[in-house]
């Protein structure tokens, strides 16, 4: 019996160790540290940016663009934008901390295609240019979908589809004129959100 108590003390000693050394492993890499402060996940940002410039060879420099962080962003993930010539990405705040680093990193990777096409073509949109880029950079058209739940939720009683909207518009006041994307029923509902 005393061996049992030997055995089982010892695979708990192994564990703690284990977990103690994946810990550690996790550690290793900087992306996987939770940013704390805007300021740390701008510091993220950017060495994440230049790593994917480099990786990819997307035809722009770190140079050619800021990066910022908007804690009142709350209708995107992020947004790229040209004035004056110069290239600004802005990142959400409130994104990050609803939704963390792995989904920034897709919005990173998406502005980051932006940018290109502001430096290199003069405007940005989802057509052929976004789209050569899309899949070496594992992103979507879709990564500027809403940061937060927008004020009204529409939905489906159909298929349960759900559709945000920050603001009053038609869809919201006559859901029943309305049909799913997603299965085409005809008469949707709205609930307020708090």
């Amino acid at each position: 019996m005393h061996n049992d108590k030997q055995a089982e003390y010892n695979r708990m000693v192994q564990a703690i160790n284990n977990e103690k050394d994946n810990e550690k492993e996790t550690v290793s890499n900087p992306y996987e540290l939770e940013s704390k402060s805007p300021s740390q996940l701008l510091s993220m940002a950017d060495d994440y940016s230049e790593e994917i410039v480099e990786t990819h060879d997307l035809p722009i420099s770190t140079d050619d663009f800021t990066i910022d962080i908007s804690k009142r962003m709350t209708k995107s993930r992020g947004l790229c934008r040209k004035q004056n010539d110069e290239v600004q990405i802005r990142l959400s705040w409130p994104d990050y901390e609803n939704n963390g680093w792995e989904q920034t990193q897709e919005t990173i990777r998406h502005e980051l295609i932006h940018a290109h096409q502001y430096i290199n073509h003069g405007e940005a949109d989802h057509g052929p240019t976004f789209k050569e880029w899309m899949d070496e950079l594992d992103t979507s058209v879709y990564a500027d979908d809403p940061a937060s739940k927008g004020k009204y939720t529409i939905r489906c009683p159909n298929c349960y589809n759900e559709n945000y909207r920050h603001r009053e518009c038609k869809v919201v006041r006559q859901p029943e004129n309305y049909k799913c994307t997603v299965c085409g029923h005809i008469g949707l509902t709205v609930d307020i959100n708090e």
